[in-house]
C-alpha cells in the first residue's frame, strides 16, 4: 500500500475475521499508522457461523468507529427492551423451569447475524488499508533488531514486511504455530520444547454444536408474541443445551443445539471440524423436553444445518513475543457458552489500537507496547476462556439439582464479568506503557 505520510508504524494483520478486521478499522484512523490486512482465503467473505452477541461493554469502542447505526439495523432485540434478555432454563421434562435471567443493561446490547457484522466491519475499512486474498503465513522471520523489519513468508512464494505483526488468524492460527514453533527451537529445555509445540494445535473442547438460522416464516408453531422472538434463551438439561437468540430485527432466529462428551475433551479431533447435517436428524434429540425447545428444533427440518466440532486454543504463557503479537482466538480460542468469543477479540482490539496509535510509540519501543497489551488482556480473556468452559460442563452436567446449578450460573458470571470496563484497560495500559518507557 502507499501513502504520502511516512509511517511510524506499519502493521500487519494475518488474519481477516472480526478480530483482524476491527484492528484494521481502528489503526486507520491514524495518518502516521499503515495497515495490510493478509487473509489465506480467496475473499474477505469467510466469516462463517450463525449469530454472535455484542455486550454492551463493546459498544464504546465500536460507536467510536461509527458501527453503532449499522449493528443495530441487524440486531435482533427490541430497540426499546425492558424485560428480561437472556433466560436460562432446565428443559429436560415437560415444564420449562426458569434457572436465571438476564434483564437490559446487565450484559447484551445485541444479536446479530456474524456474516452481516463482518461484512459490516469490512465495508467500513478504509480504501488506505492493504487488503490481501490467496495470503497464507507459512513462516516469519523478527530479527528482534530495530534496524530491519518482521519479514512475512506466505505459501505463494511472495513476501511482505512490516514492523508489527498481529496474529488475527483463529484457532487455527499459522502464526501461533510460527510464534511457538521458534520457542521450541530456541530452547535447549526439552520438556519445555515439547510444550510450546503442544500449544500449537487446537484441542477438542468436548462439546459438537449443530447451528442454523430459522426464518420466522418456518416457526409458524411459535406465536408471534413468544418472547422467543425478543430475547436469547438457553434450554438445557440431560447433558445437552439448546441455545436461541432472534437476529435481523426478529426475522430469524439463531439456533444452536449442543452435546457434550468431556471424556473426550483436550483429544485431537478428526477433520473437517465443520460438515453438513440435516435438520430432521436432530429431532429425536430432544424427546421428552418441553414443548418450546422441541418446536424450535423440529424448526430446522429441511434447512441447512452445519455440525461443528468446538475445539479451543489451550491456555497461552504469552502473547507477544518480540515484534508480533496475538488477537481474538488466535490467541484464547474458547468455548462459546459465556457469548462472549468475539466480544474479547473486540476487546483485543480495544486495547491493542490504542497502544499503538499512541503517540509515544515508535519502532524502537513498540515490543514494550506489545508486551503491556500481553499484560493486561491475557488475565482478563483467560477469567472468561475459564468461565466459559465452566459454563459449558454445567451445560453438559445432569447430575445437578436445579438450585445447584442456578447458583454455580451465579457465582460463574459475576465472577467473570464484575470488572473493569474496556476503557479502564486501555488507561491501565497506557499507564504501565509510561511506566516501561521510563524503567
Amino acid at each position: 500500500m502507499s501513502t504520502n505520510v511516512t509511517p511510524k508504524l506499519r502493521v500487519a494483520i494475518c488474519g481477516g475475521g472480526i478480530g483482524g478486521l476491527t484492528l484494521a478499522c481502528a489503526l486507520s484512523r491514524e495518518k502516521d499508522v499503515t495497515v495490510d490486512v493478509y487473509e489465506r482465503a480467496a475473499n474477505f467473505n469467510t466469516e462463517i457461523g450463525a449469530g454472535m452477541s455484542i455486550r454492551h461493554r463493546n459498544m464504546p469502542f465500536l460507536s467510536a468507529l461509527g458501527l453503532a447505526e449499522d449493528i443495530a439495523a441487524i440486531n435482533g432485540l427490541p430497540n426499546e427492551t425492558t424485560g428480561v434478555v437472556f433466560s436460562l432454563y432446565k428443559a429436560n421434562k415437560a415444564e420449562l423451569k426458569v434457572i436465571s435471567e438476564v434483564r437490559p443493561g446487565a450484559g447484551v446490547s445485541a444479536f446479530v447475524h456474524r456474516a452481516k457484522f463482518h461484512n459490516i466491519l469490512f465495508r467500513r475499512v478504509p480504501q488506505h488499508v492493504g487488503m490481501h486474498c490467496n495470503k497464507r503465513l507459512v513462516s516469519y522471520l523478527d530479527s528482534g533488531g530495530t534496524d530491519s523489519p518482521v519479514r512475512l513468508n506466505f505459501a505463494d512464494g511472495t513476501t511482505a514486511t512490516c514492523d508489527v505483526l498481529v496474529g488475527a488468524d483463529g484457532v487455527k492460527s499459522a502464526v501461533r504455530a510460527a510464534m511457538y514453533a521458534n520457542l521450541a527451537g530456541d530452547t535447549q529445555d526439552a520438556r519445555k520444547a515439547e510444550k510450546l509445540r503442544e500449544a500449537i494445535p487446537p484441542r477438542f473442547s468436548g462439546a459438537f454444536v449443530w447451528r442454523a438460522i430459522i426464518p420466522r416464516e418456518k416457526l409458524t408453531q411459535i406465536p408471534a408474541d413468544s418472547s422467543v422472538w425478543t430475547s436469547g434463551k438457553n434450554y438445557t438439561g440431560g447433558g445437552k443445551a439448546l441455545v436461541t437468540f432472534p437476529i435481523s430485527q426478529g426475522h430469524s432466529l439463531n439456533v444452536a443445539l449442543q452435546t457434550f462428551d468431556y471424556s473426550l475433551e483436550d483429544t485431537s479431533q478428526p477433520q473437517p471440524w465443520v460438515s453438513e447435517a440435516q435438520g430432521e436428524d436432530l429431532v429425536p434429540f430432544l424427546d421428552g423436553w418441553a414443548d418450546e425447545p422441541r418446536k424450535i428444533v423440529a424448526g430446522m427440518s429441511g434447512l441447512e444445518v452445519k455440525k461443528w466440532v468446538l475445539n479451543v486454543v489451550r491456555p497461552l504463557d504469552d502473547w507477544s513475543i518480540g515484534r508480533v503479537t496475538l488477537l481474538g482466538d488466535a490467541a484464547h480460542g474458547m468455548v462459546p457458552f459465556q457469548g462472549a468469543g468475539a466480544g474479547q477479540a473486540i476487546e483485543d482490539a480495544t486495547v491493542l489500537s490504542a497502544l499503538l496509535t499512541d503517540r509515544r510509540v515508535t519502532c524502537t519501543n513498540v515490543q514494550k507496547a506489545l508486551r503491556v497489551y500481553c499484560d493486561v488482556r491475557l488475565p482478563i480473556a483467560m477469567d472468561i476462556y475459564n468461565a466459559s468452559h465452566r459454563s459449558g460442563q454445567l451445560m453438559g452436567d445432569s447430575s445437578m439439582s436445579l438450585e445447584e446449578i442456578a447458583a454455580e450460573y451465579i457465582k460463574v458470571g459475576q465472577g467473570a464479568w464484575r470488572r473493569g470496563s474496556p476503557e479502564d484497560d486501555v488507561q491501565q495500559a497506557l499507564e504501565l506503557f509510561e511506566k516501561a518507557l521510563a524503567a
